[in-house]
């Protein structure tokens, strides 16, 4: 019977479709080779979107979205992934990627610790936060 010891880490990003920077996503979406009309069909479709929220009947004034992915569209969902599709690109140990949440699994602690610290650096770069209370 094998007694190694696994290390694991589960992370969820802290409004995760909601902070998408929409020009930080654009890059993302040139590096995949996505240009022309439908880059520019992609970027029309994240900016200049307005948003307003009714409940019991109130409704609340027009707002500006200023970043961030429509959650309940078809592209949205999709969009995102390309957004955080890189995160493990320097990892050491073994992940998971589900949607917004990230699991780093490892025998090794050392290859943990230097997972979440390349993550923080992902992290800093491409503007999203982790959730750090969230279980």
């Amino acid at each position: 019977m094998n007694k190694r010891v696994s290390h694991s880490v589960y992370v969820d990003f802290k409004k995760a479709f909601d902070t998408v920077s929409p020009k930080k996503l654009e890059i993302k979406l040139h590096s995949y080779g996505i240009s022309g009309s439908l880059l520019c069909l992609l970027t029309s479709f994240l900016t200049g979107r307005n948003q307003v929220v009714c409940v019991n009947g109130s409704t609340s004034a027009c707002s500006s979205v200023m970043s961030g992915v429509p959650q309940g569209s078809v592209l949205g969902p999709l969009l995102f992934l390309l957004y955080i599709n890189d995160i493990g690109d320097n990892f050491k140990s073994n992940y998971l990627l589900y949607a917004d949440d990230l699991k780093i699994f490892s025998h090794s602690s050392f290859d943990v610790q230097h997972d979440l610290d390349v993550l923080s650096d992902w992290c800093r770069t491409w503007q999203l936060d982790v959730a750090p209370n969230k279980f």
